[in-house]
């Protein structure tokens, strides 16, 4: 009887012990440290014919270390490859920043102390999340794969033309009805009347100075005082640059075109109608859907900006010779 009591004490005290330990410590040890793969593919057109002249493919990967109780560090490393089937070229560029969250919060971009600004934000109307929501749920279900749901987004009537009162490709200025392609207020080229192209660049702020803007690639991120153009042929030695520069503006507004469906669909997955850009970093460390449409939204940002910096480079050449 002493022993049965003394097993009965012993398996109760084991109930309490175990108990005792919060569910979301159990869930935090189960994620502790995990990696999660995606791949998606980005088709770039030509802004002045509407034809496919490449893709960009992005081979991401998200490593997610718990460090402390409060902080996660989130590696984010992408592969990016891309194709340009006009001149025919592939290029592989590689690209890995480490993000450090603090109770929640993005406080470090590749050890740097940030403060991210979160005043601007993308609201979806009421209608339009309706419309999201049913096939949002078939996504997290997994009965929708991420490509299956961007697509099903894609066919969606929404009013994604307009962010906060600012059109997709242009800006409504003198020169809109001869422009050719790129983002007007940031990389951009168009036809000149006397025969070749007009190219205008500017420099941009990154995502952890300029907020949601400038991860949607938006023209208040822009940074004044920086634009400059020049009117070139494509011939001769120049040719080359003008045509790199060409390629990079399109990729640049289809990278646009491509954070606004996918803001929409991350939107939907986390079943928010405004969006941040700490929400975009913050679904990272999410274990489900909405990681993947974040991580491939930020590594197509980081993609554009680098096309950014890159076409501003190239103009700043082209201009000097």
């Amino acid at each position: 009887m002493a022993v049965i009591r003394k097993q009965i004490i012993l398996f109760f005290c084991f109930v309490l012990c175990f108990a005792s330990i919060s569910p979301k410590v159990l869930a935090k040890e189960k994620h502790s440290n995990r990696e999660l793969f995606y791949t998606s593919v980005m088709p770039v057109y030509s802004m002045e014919n509407g034809t496919k002249i490449g893709q960009k493919s992005f081979e991401t990967s998200v490593k997610i270390e718990n460090k402390t109780n409060d902080t996660e560090e989130v590696i984010v490393s992408t592969k990016i490859i891309t194709e340009d089937f006009q001149l025919g070229e592939v290029r592989e560029e590689y690209s890995t920043q480490t993000y450090t969250f603090k109770k929640n919060k993005l406080v470090r971009i590749n050890n740097k102390d940030i403060e991210l600004e979160d005043e601007y934000t993308f609201i979806l109307s009421e209608e339009d999340f309706k419309k999201i929501k049913p096939i949002a749920q078939k996504f997290k279900q997994g009965i929708l794969t991420y490509d299956k749901y961007i697509e099903e987004i894609k066919k969606l009537s929404l009013d994604i033309n307009k962010y906060n009162n600012q059109q997709l490709f242009h800006e409504q200025n003198s020169i809109t009805s001869t422009s050719s392609g790129g983002l007007s207020w940031v990389t951009y080229y168009y036809k000149s009347s006397r025969g070749g192209y007009w190219l205008r660049a500017a420099k941009m702020k990154g995502y952890w100075e300029g907020g949601l803007n400038a991860f949607m690639l938006d023209s208040s991120a822009v940074i004044s005082g920086t634009t400059i153009s020049k009117h070139n042929y494509l011939q001769g030695s120049q040719g080359g640059l003008v045509s790199s520069f060409m390629t990079r503006a399109d990729a640049i507004s289809s990278a646009r075109s491509t954070l606004l469906i996918e803001a929409a669909a991350l939107m939907g997955a986390l079943g928010v109608a405004v969006l941040t850009v700490s929400t975009i970093f913050g679904a990272l460390t999410a274990a489900g859907s909405a990681s993947i449409i974040a991580a491939n939204m930020i590594s197509v940002s980081n993609s554009a900006h680098a096309d950014i910096e890159r076409a501003y480079e190239l103009a700043t050449v082209i201009k000097s010779q």
